[in-house]
């Protein structure tokens, strides 16, 4: 049975929780919790079909109380749904909101209040938008009352600023935009005047700052940084994305000598540090492809950790360095350029150096590194066109293939690029896809590129010269491909593609972002010749971002962009991050000339 837990705001006694089926939703309704299987909105079916991306832990003590207010594990944009038991533990159900940020956009909400929508499964388009208090959702939302009930409600008009959607009498349906006379803090008095043991009425409690907290991470690699007084010393900013939908610089590590925002690391001209960023809770892995340690641009990949006081530091840099405190020797070859891709996940990370010569020149390759229980890490594979044998597995390469530029690693999945490969003619591009066994071996078992298909083969359509898998990002059986020098449009504009694995394991084409001219399977992003768009690309979720590191100014300044999927399943973008005016969709970051901000990409979750 789940633990007993005093979890009904209007009843404080200990409840018994029914044990409900692993397709079930433990809801509280007419008084008593009960196990609810008529999902009614694709939504919900969505949360049934993967549990994992829309549910979180609560927090009990030994007496089976819960530690913090379970609804407050939602984001701002996703609200409480229920409950669910399974043989992990309870878990808290988060539903997303429903609307775009266009929608969101087309009525202006007075402070404290979020837009919403309602709906009896019409489209998108047709749902009504009202403006709801942002505090019903965290303190009300399904507990002693159903919710969606509202979706029955015929609202005529979306409130105004100064009004806010009000009911007239709780025994009901009687909702309506009246003159918000209520203030936050109001709100809050009463609601913690009912339930005072709530973690929201603590007095040091801020519920403004509540909604100010980030709720996702985005590292950026901009290689021809100048911090420092040198060209090509290189930086990676970060930005967080905020519960109320900012987004906002928080960190550039850089030779800038620290300071407030800035977190200083020793670098030399042409180090080019930046190449490459992995992000991934607290840790944070950059790429320096042309660091000179121990050999000329034999290159090396730096470790950063966010400690509790969420404070950088630098723990490790692996490299031709000959190891010894805060170091990890990694022996390589002159222009090998290790630290040209990075993906850290789960104490494991894999690096690419897509000059190394096994085989023959430039034919690449990738470093598997793992982190053990005492901290240390050590290198556990090498693959390349190295004949196989202890710590190494054998690929099939051709000269200047550059297998390795790209690397992204999740859940025993890693996904290379080689630029170079020349399926179906010269440098169209290719990306091979390999998998660890429960035994812990590697394996080849795709790979991707314009090779007519077959046994282990999908086939994409490329020209030559397209460098399609320049880029590469796998999370959660979607594979994200970047092709810089796609012409769609216009010369050299770029794009990228989305691939998606089915339950059956097969994997298909499903969206191209590019300067097309939008229709199924594609959307449509302005863009100028050479901008490279897609020359680093990030996937998490349903945001993509994608670097353009010679887009702006015809500088080289660079740009990034963000694109979100809303529940009906579009694409949109959302914002552009370069050195522009700011305004609607838009984050300035400053740069100077040639600094090819959007070198590298990287999405995390908080």
């Amino acid at each position: 049975n789940p633990p007993q837990a005093n979890i009904n705001p209007f009843d404080t006694g200990e409840l018994s929780l029914p044990v409900c089926g692993d397709a079930q939703l433990l809801t509280f309704s007419s008084g008593s919790f009960t196990c609810a299987n008529d999902y009614k909105t694709q939504t919900e079916k969505n949360i049934t079909q993967g549990a994992d991306q829309y549910t979180q832990t609560p927090s009990f003590d030994d007496q089976g109380n819960l530690v913090e207010d379970y609804r407050f594990l939602c984001l701002s944009t996703q609200y409480f749904r229920g409950l669910r038991d399974t043989a992990s533990g309870l878990y808290a159900v988060c539903e997303l909101n429903l609307l775009t940020e266009i929608d969101k956009n087309a009525v202006e909400c007075p402070f404290g209040h979020v837009a919403d929508g309602f709906d009896e499964g019409t489209a998108l388009t047709s749902r009504q938008i009202v403006c709801k208090k942002a505090l019903d959702y965290a303190f009300n939302s399904l507990i002693g009352k159903e919710e969606k009930l509202l979706s029955k409600l015929s609202i005529k008009d979306t409130c105004k600023t100064g009004y806010v959607l009000i009911k007239g009498d709780e025994t009901t349906t009687d909702w309506h935009c009246g003159v918000n006379n209520i203030s936050i803090e109001q709100e809050k008095e009463y609601f913690c005047s009912q339930n005072p043991t709530y973690k929201i009425c603590e007095n040091n409690f801020d519920f403004v700052s509540y909604f100010n907290i980030p709720t996702q991470f985005l590292a950026i690699g901009s290689t021809g940084d100048s911090d420092g007084g040198s060209t090509g010393k290189g930086a990676v900013y970060i930005f967080e994305k905020k519960l109320n939908g900012a987004l906002t610089q928080s960190l550039k590590i850089s030779n800038n000598g620290g300071g407030e925002g800035k977190l200083n690391v020793d670098l030399d001209g042409n180090d080019y540090f930046g190449t490459s960023v992995s992000y991934s809770t607290d840790v944070l892995v950059v790429g320096a492809k042309e660091d000179d340690d121990g050999k000329s641009g034999a290159g090396a990949a730096y470790i950063f950790h966010k400690d509790s006081n969420k404070e950088w530091s630098q723990t490790l840099k692996i490299s031709n360095n000959g190891g010894g405190t805060g170091k990890l020797n990694v022996d390589l070859d002159k222009y090998d350029f290790f630290g040209a891709s990075v993906s850290y996940s789960n104490k494991t990370l894999a690096v690419g150096t897509y000059g190394d010569d096994d085989g023959d020149n430039h034919q690449g390759a990738v470093y598997i590194f793992e982190q053990k229980p005492n901290k240390e890490w050590s290198q556990t594979l090498k693959i390349s066109e190295n004949g196989g044998g202890i710590e190494k597995l054998d690929v099939n390469l051709d000269f200047l293939d550059f297998f390795g530029n790209s690397v992204s690693y999740s859940n025993s999945t890693l996904a290379v690029g080689a630029y170079g490969d020349d399926d179906g003619g010269d440098h169209k591009g290719a990306v091979y896809i390999f998998e660890k066994d429960s035994n812990g071996d590697w394996s080849q078992t795709l790979k991707i590129s314009d090779n007519g298909g077959g046994t282990g083969k999908l086939d994409v359509n490329l020209d030559t010269f397209d460098y399609f898998g320049i880029s590469v990002s796998y999370s959660d059986n979607k594979l994200l491909v970047g092709a810089p020098s796609d012409d769609d449009g216009g010369t050299g504009r770029g794009a990228v593609y989305l691939f998606e694995r089915d339950s059956n394991g097969v994997w298909s084409q499903t969206l191209k972002i590019s300067d097309n001219a939008g229709g199924p399977g594609k959307v449509s992003v302005s863009l100028d010749d050479y901008d490279l768009f897609g020359s680093s690309a990030s996937h998490l979720g349903n945001t993509i971002s994608v670097g353009s590191y010679r887009n702006d100014g015809g500088e080289e300044k660079g740009a990034v962009y963000l694109f979100e999927k809303d529940l009906s399943g579009v694409w949109s973008q959302t914002f552009k991050i370069s050195n522009n005016e700011g305004g609607d969709g838009l984050a300035n970051v400053d740069l100077n000339s040639f600094a090819k901000f959007g070198s590298s990409v990287s999405l995390s979750d908080i």
